[in-house]
């Protein structure tokens, strides 16, 4: 239906814009400054996965409405077509919860000219022995995107314990490491 629409208007679609921002926990990826500041500030959405409240919260207690969805592609289904016609800037946040992150980058960017700003973690705390080394678990999801993106930036954080760069989450139960 949405094909049909995009030939039967008189204008083109211009291709959109995929701006990455990945980095760990509290690296300050910051989705709602990012988005906040973009033009077309008024037709914006921000989806968040898994969490289903309507609230983005940040670290630092900053709350901004959004849609909550655990499927991406599924967007027009359950908001409706026009709600994402309207739209001409989408942030989506936890983007390493949504397994179809990169199809609907392509669809929504590609297809329909939406600029899509996307931030998330590109590795977990946990970590996985590949021959010969020790690696952290990388979110395939997220790096899908990186070579369609206009823009990339990863971000790092302190390290709690030394205060050196941090480049991946450390995971803490009960106070432990």
């Amino acid at each position: 239906m949405s094909s049909l629409r995009s030939s039967l208007s008189s204008k083109p679609i211009t291709p959109g814009e995929i701006y990455v921002i990945i980095g760990l926990m509290f690296a300050g990826k910051q989705l709602l400054c990012s988005v906040g500041s973009r033009p077309g500030a008024a037709t914006e959405v921000r989806i968040r996965g898994l969490d289903w409240t309507q609230l983005i919260v940040t670290h630092d207690g900053a709350k901004f409405p959004c849609w909550a969805l655990d499927n991406l592609m599924l967007f027009e289904e359950n908001f409706g077509v026009d709600a994402y016609d309207k739209l001409d800037v989408i942030g989506i946040d936890e983007t390493q919860f949504f397994e179809d992150l990169c199809d609907f980058c392509c669809k929504a960017a590609d297809r329909d000219g939406k600029t899509l700003i996307l931030a998330g973690l590109d590795g977990d705390y946990l970590k996985v022995v590949l021959e010969p080394t020790l690696r952290w678990k990388r979110f395939e999801s997220v790096l899908d995107v990186v070579p369609l993106a206009d823009s990339v930036t990863k971000l790092t954080a302190r390290c709690e314990l030394c205060g050196k760069r941090a480049f991946f989450s450390l995971r803490k139960i009960l106070g432990e490491n």
